[in-house]
């Protein structure tokens, strides 16, 4: 069978790291058989250069993830009320999986990707995704349709908190699955070396 390329899973920034390390390979080459052309050393260690500030900036991009992923984790070790299978229990959040109804409290930190179905007064902060404190209302959408999860009303992010009031939900999607966790691996998967 053929395998199929796709554009939108390319790693483009793997190549330019190899680019810029043969770059400036070929440059120390180039001085070594060349002696009076002082700029192809400056251009080697220029090179050089850049693919350790990139090789740093993103150790560093990768730690902040997995920071982030540390603290979350921590945070599903917490109880919450889950109608499974028709009956009410009380599950660890590492446990929810997708279908169950959850419960949603006053700070309540949602353990997956919630769709409200019911809502009374329910203000979340989603602070991991948009990086700034801001409450906004959720509630029951009747026109999903195909809008972007981020941007629904009627949808509670993984790490995201009630702030006020209470509401009902569907576990769509849990651990690696969820989008906070997917934009992480998307942001920090690259390894320039």
């Amino acid at each position: 069978m053929m395998k199929k390329i796709s554009l939108i899973h390319f790693n483009h920034k793997k190549y330019i790291s190899r680019s810029l390390q043969f770059g400036g390979i070929m440059c120390f080459i180039g001085y070594g058989y060349y002696p009076r052309m002082l700029y192809l050393l400056y251009l080697g260690i220029i090179l050089v250069c850049v693919n350790i500030i990139m090789a740093t900036y993103y150790f560093w991009k990768k730690t902040k993830g997995l920071e982030i992923k540390r603290e979350l984790a921590r945070k599903l070790d917490l109880e919450y009320q889950v109608i499974r299978s028709g009956e009410e229990r009380n599950i660890i959040g590492c446990e929810i999986v997708p279908g169950d109804l959850v419960r949603i409290t006053t700070n309540a930190i949602f353990p997956a990707d919630i769709r409200v179905v019911e809502s009374e007064g329910l203000n979340v902060s989603h602070r991991y995704l948009s990086h700034a404190p801001q409450n906004s209302a959720v509630g029951v959408d009747p026109e999903v349709g195909l809008k972007k999860l981020i941007e629904s009303r009627n949808v509670c992010l993984f790490g995201g908190e009630a702030k006020s009031g209470e509401g009902r939900g569907i576990v769509f999607a849990t651990g690696n699955k969820t989008v906070l966790i997917s934009q992480i691996e998307a942001k920090t998967l690259w390894d320039p070396f």
